[in-house]
């Protein structure tokens, strides 16, 4: 997650705007999220745009293909839409879909501590690279980083309340020195 986006502390990042639609004023939003038709019923969502917040009232949300076009109140041209591009689009936590045991959001994993099974700290968890077969977490050391595939032979635990997550890894995937 890049550093300049501010975190709010009562609201989820939830997709980003990537393109105006149509005349009217609809935007064109890419979903964070693996269950996008979950948030269809939303009445209102956050839009950010140059760091500043702005509420708007949900007119429509459909899910088409592999975005949602979202229609809001205050948004009635293209012109307006188009000032939204890149604009983060948030919603309350209490409006997040429930997890289930063991799930978590992406954005927890950020900054949590990551160590082998061992009890050794291994670095911080700085980013998340998604590859399709499954993601990749970026780890920062005093030294460099590495990447470790999030796969259950290699990551054992994550625990978000904690801020941490357990790693077995493989040999190589430290680096040279551990091979």
């Amino acid at each position: 997650m890049p550093e300049r986006l501010r975190d709010y502390d009562e609201l989820t990042w939830l997709g980003t705007v990537i393109a105006a639609h149509g005349l009217r004023g609809e935007l064109k939003v890419a979903p964070l999220t693996d269950d996008p038709e979950y948030y269809l019923g939303l009445d209102g969502v956050f839009l950010e745009k140059q760091e500043t917040l702005h509420y708007h009232e949900v007119e429509s949300f459909v899910w088409r293909h592999n975005h949602w076009l979202l229609a809001v109140h205050g948004v009635d041209d293209r012109t307006t839409a188009e000032s939204y591009k890149r604009a983060r689009l948030l919603i309350p936590d209490d409006a997040l879909k429930p997890l289930a045991e063991g799930e978590f959001f992406q954005y927890q994993l950020y900054g949590c501590e990551v160590f082998n099974v061992e009890g050794q700290r291994l670095g911080v968890l700085k980013g998340i690279l998604e590859t399709g077969a499954n993601d990749v977490y970026e780890v920062q050391t005093d030294a460099g980083e590495f990447l470790v595939p999030a796969i259950p032979d290699i990551v054992k635990q994550v625990d978000v309340t904690a801020r941490r997550v357990v790693i077995d890894p493989i040999p190589g995937l430290l680096g040279e020195e551990d091979a």
